[in-house]
């Protein structure tokens, strides 16, 4: 096959033609109605008299899902795709069937809009269950017409949402809930479903999830460090929440302590109580309480990854990290099922009109189920620290994609992802959730080339990033140098040879790139007196540049792989071009380091790192000159500004080829001191989260891009010499067997 002029055949999985999209008659009368945070229940009795010998589960839904077997909790999803080539989750059931009357359950959040994970469509629901009997005879169990269905209002509707990124606040009225899995359970009243055909529908094109399902651990917390009452402010809608709560913590001077009684009587007219639980650690997933109460009280939860001055750090007006749940008499089990969040602290704020008691707290944790991870042991305690909190930031923003960030935004960014993967071939080896995010960045791509800076997404911040089209280029490369796989490449090769020529397109008659539209974010760099990179202020800047030509290099070495040979050599043509048009525009002999601008002296990492890595030999002058002015401690300038987390690979990268591991070492050492002095648990976006830039803005922390310090132990520490440490990786032993 020539996948020049031909296309493979689509991967779809077979269904029988019995399985229906469906959903409750009440909000389907068209095609088109997309109602807004719809909370749907179904149910389906089926019996069997046989002995099972397999059965597997394939679903998924509109927005959201969580499915139950007789009773017991199966899994929930789906994994984030794009609904053109919609993924399915499949469950092995065999050992939670029971001879005769069974019950499968599920529970549907339809948000009505699209988020920062998922791209809304339709409300819907599709499972098939394919059960196979001793006897070899086999049966389908389909969602149709005959499942019965029910509009749930204990979650309330008119719940805001959490942010752009992230589906609706949930507001859940325990009053109002059913135990609708158990078997006993009458549904005589509820509507039968109404079915829709999947070929017409939006989910013409279904694809087997290509991760494995994440695991879910119950993790429960007993260390509470604070408890007392606060000022209340006037209840106002469930839509205005956000804005009560915040009013509510402005006054609020909690006192840190240890905390042993966790029941409280009612509070005083006009106040709260309030209790916070600690965790010890940020941790991603879902709340679970349990506590008794009196109906019609309100438990009101803030999650949040740190604290400042006692309280959580929420100033960011779009950013709401809440739940709320109104109570029924006596026992309440409360659980946030739908929105996961990442969090050390949760505040509980208690309305309580009578006596309420706090019975268990914990967090259903999620995480990519990673089957052997690397270990590393050395005597310097700060490094050990460091790779701690990275390895744990790393695991916690590997979920259904690379994410930037587990809390705030759960988005699938380009950029992050390519440092991620890389970080992670070295930590577990597993290559799948690098694949997926390659796959799914081409399914973003424009008719001209240009991909989305983050995908699957639909909140609506449209200008795409070109430097992240550009990473996603080399990311290629990163993918085959770890597995020397081509399959994928060679599948997506006309897309990324299309990307290429998008930036064609922006070439000056120098051949340098100039004046891109979008968003040019490359890096948040600072200079020792804080200032930020304006990387927008002119036309032509030398990290786009170097940008391109490593992407322009990494399709030539791919091409080279492919046989490629007429790609091979149109790109080594334009990349020797460009190499010595930026050597000749950027070079400042007088300051011995390459200037972001040619108009105006401004020195970066970044910059210097590139063109280290693309541009020269350890031995020239150059790099040589480049590593006193720009890197080296000693004799560096001040006015350098230094690459944030985001960038610190290619910064190792250039230490480990000039021979300067010490100094990669000893600048992690230093810009990693805040988040270890500060008791850290997880890496920060930022290098220094003061109060008073958390207060300016809601950084994240724990961010992803921030645990590039895996691979400085991975490729740098070894060429140390003198350094005593052991790291032992899957990765590795990936490698000896190729």
């Amino acid at each position: 096959m020539n996948l020049r002029y031909e296309r493979m055949r689509p991967q779809k999985s077979a269904f029988s033609d019995a399985t229906k999209l469906i959903w409750n008659p009440r909000e389907t009368e068209t095609y088109y109605d997309t109602p807004k945070n719809s909370y749907c229940l179904f149910r389906k009795e089926f019996q069997i008299i046989s002995k099972v010998k397999s059965a597997k589960l394939k679903i998924f839904a509109d927005s959201r899902y969580i499915c139950t077997i007789n009773g017991k909790r199966i899994g929930r999803g789906p994994c984030r795709s794009d609904p053109r080539w919609q993924y399915f989750d499949t469950y092995d059931i065999a050992d939670q069937l029971i001879s005769r009357k069974n019950i499968l359950a599920v529970e549907v959040l339809y948000y009505g809009y699209g988020t920062g994970h998922s791209i809304s469509r339709i409300p819907a629901l599709f499972a098939e269950c394919s059960l196979t009997f001793e006897d070899q005879t086999e049966a389908t169990i389909s969602s149709d017409k005959t499942w019965k269905t029910y509009l749930s209002e204990s979650l309330d509707r008119t719940a805001p949402r959490v942010n752009g990124c992230k589906g609706c606040i949930e507001v859940w009225d325990m009053q109002r809930s059913l135990d609708f899995t158990s078997a006993d359970f009458d549904d005589s009243l509820w509507d039968y479903a109404k079915e829709r055909g999947v070929i017409l529908s939006p989910f013409w094109n279904l694809y087997p999830k290509p991760i494995e399902n994440l695991t879910e651990t119950y993790v429960h917390c007993d260390r509470f460090i604070a408890k007392g009452t606060g000022k209340a402010e006037p209840m106002d809608t469930v839509s205005q929440m956000h804005k009560q709560i915040k009013q509510e913590f402005a006054h609020l001077e909690p006192r840190l302590l240890c905390v042993k009684d966790t029941a409280f009587s009612n509070a005083t007219e006009g106040c709260f109580n309030y209790l916070v639980a600690d965790f010890k650690q940020v941790l991603a997933g879902y709340l679970f309480i349990k506590l008794d109460g009196k109906a019609g009280d309100t438990v009101d939860v803030v999650f949040s990854e740190e604290l400042l001055d006692g309280k959580p750090v929420f100033n960011n007006v779009s950013y709401r990290p809440f739940a709320r749940f109104v109570l029924k008499d006596g026992e309440n089990l409360l659980e946030t099922k739908f929105n996961y969040e990442a969090f050390r602290y949760v505040y509980l704020l208690i309305r309580n009109s009578g006596r309420t008691e706090l019975k268990d707290i914990g967090i259903v944790t999620r995480n990519y189920p990673i089957k052997e991870a690397a270990s590393f042991h050395s005597r310097n305690e700060k490094l050990q620290k460091i790779w701690e909190i990275s390895t744990h930031t790393l695991k916690l923003c590997m979920q259904d994609g690379f994410l930037d960030s587990s809390s705030r935004e759960q988005q699938q960014w380009m950029g992050d992802g390519r440092f991620q993967a890389i970080m992670n071939y070295y930590y577990s080896g597993d290559c799948r959730l690098h694949e997926k995010l390659l796959l799914q960045i081409a399914q973003s791509q424009d008719m001209e080339g240009m991909t989305c800076s983050r995908y699957p997404d639909a909140n609506h911040n449209w200008p795409p990033i070109p430097s992240f089209c550009l990473q996603w280029i080399c990311s290629f490369g990163d993918y085959y140098a770890f597995t020397q796989k081509t399959e994928l490449i060679a599948l997506l090769w006309n897309s990324i040879i299309s990307a290429m020529r998008w930036f064609s397109g922006f070439e000056n008659e120098k051949g340098l790139l100039e004046k891109l539209p979008y968003w040019q974010y490359y890096d948040i760099s600072k200079n020792e007196a804080g200032r930020n990179i304006d990387y927008s202020k002119y036309g032509v800047n030398a990290l786009i540049n170097l940008m391109y030509a490593e992407a322009m290099a990494t399709v030539a070495d791919l091409a080279n792989v492919l046989n490629d040979k007429e790609t091979e050599r149109f790109f080594a043509k334009k990349l020797k071009r460009l190499n010595n048009c930026i050597k000749q525009t950027f070079w400042n002999s007088d300051a011995g380091a390459y200037s972001l601008f040619e108009e105006e002296m401004i020195f970066s990492e970044a910059v210097n790192a590139l063109a280290i890595t693309l541009l020269h030999h350890k031995e020239e002058e150059r790099a040589v000159r480049i590593v006193e002015t720009v890197f080296d401690p000693k004799t560096r300038s001040s006015e350098v500004y230094k690459v944030s987390p985001y960038f610190m690979i290619p910064f190792y990268r250039a230490m480990r080829k000039m021979a300067r591991n010490d100094i990669a070492l000893d600048e992690t050492l230093d810009r990693y001191s805040a988040m270890i002095e500060s008791g850290a648990t997880s890496t920060w976006e930022n290098w220094s989260l003061t109060p008073e830039n958390r207060r300016d803005f809601m950084y994240s922390a724990c961010h992803a891009w921030a645990a590039s310090p895996i691979v400085l132990i991975a490729e740098n520490l070894p060429k140390l010499k003198d350094f005593e440490f052991s790291f032992v990786t899957p990765y590795r032993r990936m490698m000896d067997e190729f």
